[in-house]
């Protein structure tokens, strides 16, 4: 309530209460000027304090687009009582505001996404005003990036400069990079490779069939993966 409202309505307070007096009301009337005076006195007090430098408090609404998250609900509509000027809030309301708080550069929240809010209470009573978690809270560093893809001229340029040293000149071959595994065509074993593989499996009556079966599987695994560059 602003101060020139609060004149308004106590000019109306004590035109309501003189009329009633002066009109000489009958026994059992009385009870229309119950809490007259005590409104009265209210907003006298509030009109002394306001004008010795303090004033009624100045709440969030769903109009600020400033508002803390953490006083609205879901939907982003303002469900609990906080004070712009002096960041007190729902109980901390009986006392009336200071207006000198407003002129303190006190931190704002922060608008980053991932920075998070909530009533900090040890430090809000230390530093007798509201302090939001994200006051504590610093946005990671972003990485730099080490390469850079030039879409005009279809190449790939680092970051920084980068030198290759190498004792002569090469001509090294162009090595092709993929999103994806390419899918290569299996490669099996032509009948030159069994007939090598059962020859180093060397078979001798000395041996068991298992052993001998074991010597095949594994000389006919290390072909196949030499064959397929595995």
């Amino acid at each position: 309530m602003t101060k020139e409202l609060m004149e308004q309505v106590l000019d109306a307070l004590i035109t309501y209460r003189d009329f009633i007096d002066n009109a000489h009301i009958i026994e059992g009337q009385f009870h229309w000027l119950e809490g007259t005076e005590d409104a009265i006195k209210a907003l006298e007090e509030a009109l002394k304090q306001e004008q010795s430098g303090r004033h009624t408090h100045d709440l969030y609404t769903d109009a600020d687009k400033d508002r803390p998250v953490v006083i609205c609900d879901k939907n982003g509509q303002v469900v609990l009582s906080l004070c712009k000027s002096c960041g007190r809030g729902e109980s901390e309301l009986e006392t009336l505001c200071d207006k000198t708080k407003q002129e303190q550069d006190e931190p704002k929240c922060k608008t980053h996404p991932d920075a998070p809010h909530g009533f900090v209470r040890n430090a809000s009573h230390s530093e007798d005003r509201y302090v939001c978690e994200c006051e504590f809270w610093e946005p990671p560093e972003q990485d730099e990036p080490v390469a850079y893809i030039n879409v005009e001229q279809r190449k790939l340029e680092w970051a920084k400069y980068t030198s290759w040293e190498t004792p002569t000149v090469v001509n090294l071959p162009k090595i092709p990079l993929y999103t994806k595994p390419q899918n290569k065509e299996w490669v099996g074993l032509t009948e030159d490779d069994k007939v090598l593989i059962k020859h180093d499996a060397n078979y001798n009556q000395f041996m068991t069939a298992g052993e001998y079966a074991d010597r095949v599987q594994a000389l006919t695994e290390a072909r196949l993966k030499d064959k397929n560059a595995l």
